[in-house]
């Protein structure tokens, strides 16, 4: 046989002769190359080079299906922002929910017992015993029984307590909190697949529009129906229970989620709901398809409108496209058939992507309330086996006190659980009274400083920089006098204040002020005098002493160490609480004091001017005049002091002129006579010497005030009388007391 060509031209495969049992194969002919020439291929509805169908449409259906698509994405985000808000709510919660639970059942399984009073008292008991009997082997083993009997007791308490905090833990379980909430959860993502589904008809409904109406220039008659997707009972005891059982029943495997199966059938449901509409779309887009008739030959017949199941007839049969829609009419329904299948892919993938956010959700919050029930039932057991080591620890330790035949004096301890041996408490035979502690004095009338201590630490929280509206301070006082069961002790005499009498004492004491230093009130409180301002110069004498840098800060140390002026008080414990409050009211740092800021505010009396000026004499470091009578009588007694110096003075000038005067008659008389003695000699007249100069006073300046007095007579004038009729040069009394005190003049 030879090899043949096909129609192309081409040269048929090489051909094979058999020849019995022979093969012979036939030479190979060369192939002829062929280019191969590549063909576009033709884009599909979707692809980024397909062209969209641009026909006329009504401007009517236009705005008409515009307006319904803003609206349905307009209801789809605010719903899923509202979807998503109380997702956060409901996942929020369970944290608070599980810390309470820590801390709830911490307080109730560390709450205290009994065992400490049965091992008391069997202590005290056994150490009763004389040592002369603890050798007898019937004591030992009486005593033996009798540790075993407490040894019984004391494991009974710690299986009751057990038992008990199990019951508390499957009671916080059964009131079935975590399993509302959880159904909750699943709902409010049920409502967001409803969303979903909702969004979905809606798109294929807009699609059915508008597809529709470009072939027949009107909406499509046909609507797709909503169907709602069932939600779960928020009361539902079987699902409680399942979600419990997860909780409680520690041992177990872990089970499945009750929930999960739910949600499932849930989404199934919504799954076939989208296959459904899916093919309600497809009937909508094969009906329109319908307008168009296969051409033929002859005149085509109008068409009759068909009958539907209730009897109506079809309006769109009614219709006939136009050319154009006729032309692109394959066009229109490969874009409409993609728009669908497009619109159900995303349906279906936002379904499985709510429901694997659920589910993850789910997981994370179930975990989170399942871990913590379980690690409390392993917390219970743990206290357990501990409680029952130590009450076997305990009676081993008794044991061998009674084998080696002694007495246990350090006192034994079962307290949180443990086992240990104390031996700073020793126990005695015979019982000693216990020391009565001392306490400061409770008066009626006045706040104790340890119930001040209390105010001040309420008053730091509330404004620790030390200022407060006055409004707050007074209803915080208010309320701490109508408050029976108070922390802070407050005097019956102040229980007795009405409000307005409450506030009329704080207007006396801080004015109309906005702003109040309620550490003045703290201070008033004291029921102490303030004090004066010797006093207030001594301590801060004693302060300087202790801080050489001037920093105004001393340490605790140092100020404990300082006699403050109301430690002469007959109620020592008061006068040492006051000391302590003193520090913590005007302490900056843990062991500094601005002692400066603390005199200041001692700096208080019951006139103003007063109190200003005990301020500017802790400002100054010496004591400031500022009454007005002091000042004067100081004045006159200057004045009067320097009005007996200048007459002292002028009496002085007096007598020396009278003196200069005798001397220049003696002087007179003896040049006469000695003229007259002597012949030959020639007396010529000598110039009369004019009065003796005599300075108005012959006082020393002291040292350190010349410059003073000099700038004083430069700017009065030297000599020159004042308005008191005084010269104006410096008096040596005067000078000196000048520098020792200042006045104030207000």
């Amino acid at each position: 046989m030879s090899a043949g060509k096909d129609k192309k031209g081409k040269k048929d495969a090489p051909i094979i002769i058999v020849h019995e049992d022979k093969t012979t194969q036939a030479p190979e002919e060369e192939e002829e190359i062929v280019e191969e020439v590549e063909i576009p291929e033709i884009p599909k509805p979707g692809e980024p080079a397909w062209e969209y169908t641009n026909l006329a449409f009504p401007n009517d259906l236009k705005i008409t299906l515009a307006t319904f698509w803003e609206n349905a994405e307009e209801v789809y985000g605010e719903d899923f922002k509202q979807v998503f808000f109380l997702k956060r709510l409901i996942l929020n919660a369970i944290m608070p929910f599980v810390n309470y639970v820590k801390e709830h059942m911490s307080v109730y399984i560390t709450r205290p017992d009994d065992q400490q009073l049965y091992i008391r008292e069997f202590q005290r008991t056994y150490n009763e015993f004389d040592d002369d009997i603890r050798n007898d082997e019937e004591f030992k083993a009486e005593i033996h029984c009798r540790i075993n009997e407490m040894k019984e007791k004391l494991i009974e308490i710690c299986d009751r307590r057990m038992m008990e905090a199990e019951k508390e833990r499957c009671e916080v379980i059964s009131k079935n909190w975590a399993p509302k909430q959880f159904v909750e959860l699943v709902n409010d993502y049920i409502n967001g697949l409803q969303l979903e589904l909702d969004r979905y008809v809606d798109s294929l409904q807009l699609l059915g529009d508008y597809y529709t109406g470009v072939v027949s220039k009107m909406p499509n008659e046909d609507s797709i129906k909503k169907d709602q997707l069932p939600k779960l009972d928020i009361n539902n005891v079987q699902v409680a229970e399942g979600i419990n059982s997860m909780f409680q029943y520690v041992d177990d495997e872990l089970g499945l989620n009750p929930l999960k199966p739910m949600v499932d059938d849930i989404v199934l449901k919504a799954r076939d709901y989208i296959e459904k509409v899916q093919g309600m779309a497809g009937a909508i887009m094969k009906k329109v398809r319908g307008l168009f008739a296969p051409e033929g030959k002859g005149k085509k017949k109008p068409p009759k409108p068909k009958k539907d199941k209730k009897g109506k007839g079809n309006i769109l049969t009614l219709f006939e496209p136009d050319d154009a829609v006729k032309q692109a009419a394959d066009k229109i329904f490969d874009e409409w058939s993609c728009a669908i299948r497009g619109e159900t892919v995303r349906a279906r993938l936002r379904l499985e992507l709510l429901k694997f956010d659920l589910f993850s959700n789910l997981d994370e919050i179930v975990n989170i309330t399942q871990q913590t029930f379980h690690r409390l039932y392993e917390e219970i057991h743990t206290r357990y086996r501990n409680e029952v080591n130590s009450v076997n620890t305990a009676c081993l330790v008794l044991s061998r006190a009674v084998e080696e035949e002694i007495a246990v004096q350090e006192e034994l301890f079962l307290k949180d659980g443990r086992f240990y041996i104390d031996p700073d408490s020793i126990l005695f035979t015979d019982k000693i009274p216990p020391a009565k502690p001392l306490a400061e004095y409770e008066s009626s009338e006045v706040f104790t400083i340890v119930d001040l201590d209390k105010l001040t630490d309420v008053l730091f929280d509330l404004a620790p920089s030390g200022y407060i509206t006055q409004r707050c301070f007074l209803y915080l006082i208010q309320d701490l006098i109508i408050t029976d069961d108070c922390f802070i002790r407050i005097p019956e005499t102040w229980r007795k204040l009405q409000p307005g009498e409450v506030t009329r004492l704080f207007q006396q004491l801080f004015d109309d002020l906005e702003y109040t230093q309620w550490k003045d009130f703290i201070l008033y409180n004291f029921m102490t005098p303030f004090p004066n301002d010797d006093e207030l110069i001594q301590m801060r004498q004693q302060f300087r002493e202790y801080d050489p840098d001037s920093t105004e800060l001393i340490t605790d140390y140092q100020f404990l160490s300082t006699d403050l002026w109301f430690e002469t008080i007959e109620d020592e414990i008061r006068a040492k609480l006051m000391k302590k409050l003193l520090f913590k009211l005007y302490r900056v740092r843990n062991d500094k004091l601005n002692y400066t800021a603390m005199l200041l505010d001692l700096s208080k009396d019951d006139n103003a001017v007063a109190g200003l000026g005990k301020a500017l004499g802790v400002s100054l470091g010496r004591a400031v005049c500022w009454d007005k009578d002091v000042g004067e009588q100081f004045i006159t007694e200057t004045l009067d002091r320097r009005r007996k110096h200048e007459e002292m003075v002028r009496i002085r000038n007096e007598e020396r002129r009278e003196n200069v005067e005798m001397a220049e008659d003696i002087l007179t008389d003896l040049i006469d006579h000695t003229v007259h003695v002597c012949d030959s000699v020639v007396i010529e007249d000598l110039d009369v010497v004019p009065d003796y100069e005599i300075n108005d006073y012959d006082v020393q300046e002291p040292e350190g005030e010349h410059d003073f007095v000099m700038d004083y007579r430069e700017m009065m004038g030297e000599g020159e009388e004042s308005d008191y009729g005084f010269t104006n040069t410096a008096i040596s009394f005067e000078v000196a007391a000048a520098p020792s005190c200042v006045f104030l003049t207000l």
